[in-house]
């Protein structure tokens, strides 16, 4: 249950700065009317399938307890998403200046959410904003032949956390 806490909190953020909407209002172009299964909610759902741990297409399945309770829309087949992919793929040019516009779209509202807490518009000159970023070494059991280990000594990845005081 607790493996699975991340992803409901980052696919109930999602939902609540409307993610899908919001990609699919700038990819609306690009979509055909007879869809089920939007760009928007296959870019949202493969997003969060990668919080969760999917490695590739396949892994799709592990979004299936978020959409049993109704935090993800449910998302279709492997090959739904395939099919959303490549059309997004023949289309590169535009989806990029889209997506590039539906994520500033949605990073603002995130901002705003946060009302009198939002740093961008307490943050001045003489009181700038201050983003620490940290890493850990995260540390795992290699399963590939012949890995090699960290410059420590240990096996494992460091994900990158940026943390942000306005306080």
């Amino acid at each position: 249950m607790c493996s699975n806490a991340v992803t409901l909190l980052i696919a109930d953020t999602a939902n609540a700065l409307g993610v899908t909407d919001v990609l699919d209002e700038h990819l609306a172009s690009l979509t055909p009317d007879t869809v089920t299964r939007t760009a928007g909610t296959v870019l949202t759902s493969l997003a969060v399938a990668l919080a969760a741990g999917a490695t590739c297409l396949d892994d799709l399945g592990l979004l299936r307890p978020l959409i049993n309770t109704g935090l993800t829309r449910p998302l279709g087949s492997v090959s739904t998403a395939h099919r959303r992919l490549h059309q997004l793929a023949d289309h590169a040019d535009l989806v990029d200046g889209s997506m590039t516009r539906a994520m500033r779209q949605v990073r603002t509202r995130a901002w705003n959410a946060l009302g009198d807490l939002n740093p961008t518009k307490i943050a001045t000159m003489d009181d700038p904003l201050i983003i620490g970023i940290d890493a850990l070494l995260i540390h795992i059991h290699p399963n590939k032949k012949d890995a090699a280990p960290t410059y420590k000594g240990g096996y494992g990845f460091h994900p990158l956390c940026a943390f942000v005081d306005p306080a």
